[in-house]
């Protein structure tokens, strides 16, 4: 996977983690208290690091063949996300080889126990280490800015995402999430992968079969579609099918 033609990607490896950490059939979580027994199981795995990226429960039960899921491990985390030979060599991976090692494992290691810490809930949060004072974590976690009129007791389903936000050479690296309605989503914000193929598929100038031009010529996609007319909306179902 040395090039990457999106900057927004769902890898196999996010998609089985979806599917894993979610409420859906075929092989995820067939209710919230499973879910949450999930979530616990996985956040013993974040804190050894050792394991962390050594083997993955969410791959293989998300639906990933066991060979697809050692590649992924031995040689796309461990190879392009950080160094092959970590943590004998500390130094980056073939994506950002600028960036250390140990600063993307920190950062997705974060910000993955975060992500789950908010589709846990408050309630959870605090079970979960129970006997320690973590009102002041808690109470930072949850605050209402992006998460404003959402219920925070249900554990919900997680969904991971990876954005390329950054030139080339950026030392840019962060693992943020938020809280919505029925899902939280968590994203991994890197610079663009050495060896990325970007096609630009929307900014790149209109195909000759799809032309759309206007008085100075052929537009960009992004400029086509704040001009292009919209149609009217076709009749719904009770219209079309009554008598």
């Amino acid at each position: 996977m040395v090039s990457m033609p999106q900057w927004l990607m769902k890898t196999p490896e996010m998609l089985a983690s979806d599917r894993y950490f979610g409420l859906q059939p075929q092989g995820t979580a067939p209710d919230r208290v499973e879910l949450r027994r999930r979530y616990w199981d996985a956040l013993r795995r974040l804190q050894n690091i050792q394991t962390y990226y050594q083997q993955s429960d969410a791959m293989v039960s998300g639906g990933m063949p066991q060979p697809n899921v050692d590649v992924a491990l031995q040689y796309h985390f461990r190879g392009d996300w950080i160094n092959a030979k970590y943590p004998a060599d500390r130094s980056g991976g073939l994506f950002w080889p600028q960036i250390s090692s140990d600063h993307v494992i920190d950062t997705v290691q974060r910000g993955t126990i975060g992500a789950i810490h908010k589709a846990l809930g408050p309630l959870n949060v605090t079970t979960l280490y129970s006997g320690i004072n973590i009102s002041s974590y808690v109470d930072a976690l949850f605050h209402p800015y992006g998460q404003d009129s959402v219920s925070l007791n249900k554990v919900l389903p997680l969904s991971t995402s990876w954005v390329c936000v950054a030139d080339t050479s950026s030392t840019f690296f962060q693992a943020e999430a938020v809280r919505g309605p029925s899902v939280v989503e968590l994203v991994i914000a890197t610079p663009k992968p050495i060896g990325n193929s970007l096609l630009e598929m929307i900014f790149r100038r209109i195909a000759d079969k799809d032309v759309v031009r206007d008085e100075e010529g052929p537009l960009t996609w992004a400029e086509a579609l704040l001009k292009l007319p919209i149609q009217p909306q076709p009749p719904g179902p009770d219209e079309t099918t009554a008598s």
